[in-house]
């Protein structure tokens, strides 16, 4: 029914807000990795670069943190 999708838009709207806060970390340690080609929108990309600029880190580190935040965020 409408009013259970009304329910769930709810908990999601206020599960979206109830995230900590993303902060950028300078200092952040090398890692393995595994190397992989991704597309990424144009002004998503423009944002991590000022991201990684403001932070003085790579772009890939700014890329890391940002999905490491959200895996840890992420509703399944």
């Amino acid at each position: 029914s409408s009013y259970n999708y009304n329910i769930d838009y709810i908990i999601k709207f206020e599960k979206r807000f109830l995230w900590k806060e993303l902060v950028i970390k300078s200092d952040v340690e090398a890692m393995k990795s595994i190397n992989r080609t991704i597309r990424i929108k144009p002004a998503c990309f423009d944002k991590l670069m000022e991201l990684a600029e403001k932070h003085n880190i790579s772009f890939n580190k700014v890329v890391c943190q940002c999905l490491d935040y959200a895996l840890e965020n992420i509703e399944e």
